[in-house]
């Protein structure tokens, strides 16, 4: 996706509606720049896991698979995640990374699968926490997204996406002064979620 010259409604001639549209465009779009440079920070936090020569192959796809997301180049991280996998299919680095790709290509259900296979080998592989709260957001399953945020947070209470991830599912449950509180803690771990505190604080008077 590029970015293109913000221009007003009225310069652009729009009607309402489609200048309703064009912003529900724009904040899709930051939306999945937040969650693109939250994978990228989790990809940079993971060091290599093996130190034979073959281990060292497989440690390079890996990364070769993640530079991939970095670039937003999703199907080309899954096939090279599907080549590690092929040749070691318990790989947690190659389960997360595909799990990642197919979370920002939108195939959720797919996401969950290799984020739940990395974690049955990993339980506490954070990353993968973040990725299936995401994708189960996404899937309306809110009380799992919960579950997984909650429990991301106590392996890290200064993941701010975790409590994003949270606040998110809390809003749809209803727990209005739970989502504020993750909003807070989301806004003050990291600015970039400021304008969605701003955002919430607007539409509920707070």
């Amino acid at each position: 996706l590029s970015q293109g010259r913000v221009t007003t409604a009225e310069q652009l001639g729009l009607s309402s509606l489609e200048s309703a549209s064009a912003a529900k465009v724009a904040d899709e779009y930051a939306a999945m720049q937040r969650q693109k440079n939250q994978i990228e920070a989790q990809l940079a936090s993971k060091p290599p896991e093996h130190a034979t020569a073959d281990g060292r192959v497989l440690d390079s796809l890996n990364q070769r698979a993640q530079n991939h997301i970095k670039m937003g180049d999703f199907q080309s991280a899954v096939k090279i995640s599907n080549k590690v996998l092929n040749r070691e299919p318990d790989n947690v680095a190659a389960l997360y990374t595909r799990a990642a790709a197919e979370n920002l290509m939108g195939n959720y259900e797919h996401a969950v699968e290799d984020a739940t296979a990395a974690l049955y080998r990993d339980p506490r592989h954070q990353q993968a926490l973040d990725t299936r709260a995401q994708a189960l957001l996404h899937l309306k399953r809110y009380q799992e997204s919960i579950r997984d945020a909650d429990a991301s947070i106590a392996l890290n209470d200064k993941n701010a996406y975790a409590y994003m991830n949270r606040a998110k599912a809390k809003e749809h449950i209803g727990d209005i002064a739970g989502m504020i509180a993750d909003y807070k803690a989301a806004a003050r771990l990291s600015p970039q979620f400021s304008d969605e505190l701003r955002d919430i604080a607007r539409r509920y008077g707070i």
